[in-house]
């Protein structure tokens, strides 16, 4: 295949000045415009390492993707207040350092963004919660201190 005079690598994308646009374009206008379908959006998100909800207005998840199904984050208290926060004060929220404790296993960190999703002329009609583990980088924050006290021997 390599020595096909014909066969070519598909163009790496450069990230420039000129692509100030990615960031404002909406993903299903993308993927409209590419002929890709909804299934291969869900299989996207599917296939994300962060926690992706999506909340009705009355705070039932009506999407969870398999990270959120398999953390359960939907019934911990911290996030399910900020939900409503969201909700109710129609901005987004943040929450960081949210504790995870369960039975047997270590204790985790998990860091929430709830983005309320906004429909013309109705208002708030659902939030979209992403939330990520940032265990690794808090264990690391731990090791500073020790670190910085070796740097300075």
């Amino acid at each position: 295949m390599l020595t096909d005079p014909h066969f070519s690598l598909p163009r790496l994308p450069r990230f420039d000045s000129r692509d100030d646009d990615l960031s404002t374009t909406p993903l299903s206008r993308i993927a409209r415009e590419h002929g890709v379908g909804a299934e291969a959006v869900d299989m996207m998100l599917e296939m994300l390492p962060v926690a992706v909800f999506m909340v009705d207005r009355d705070g039932h998840v009506v999407y969870a993707n398999a990270q959120a199904r398999t953390l359960r984050a939907d019934r911990l208290d911290r996030i399910q207040w900020a939900v409503t926060r969201a909700l109710l004060t129609e901005d987004a929220v943040r929450e960081d350092d949210i504790e995870l404790l369960a039975d047997g296993n270590p204790r985790r960190w998990l860091s929430v963004l709830v983005t309320p999703l906004r429909t013309p002329g109705v208002g708030i009609t659902a939030a979209f919660v992403v939330i990520s583990d940032v265990t690794a980088s808090k264990r690391l924050d731990g090791w500073t201190p020790v670190i910085e006290s070796l740097v300075n021997l």
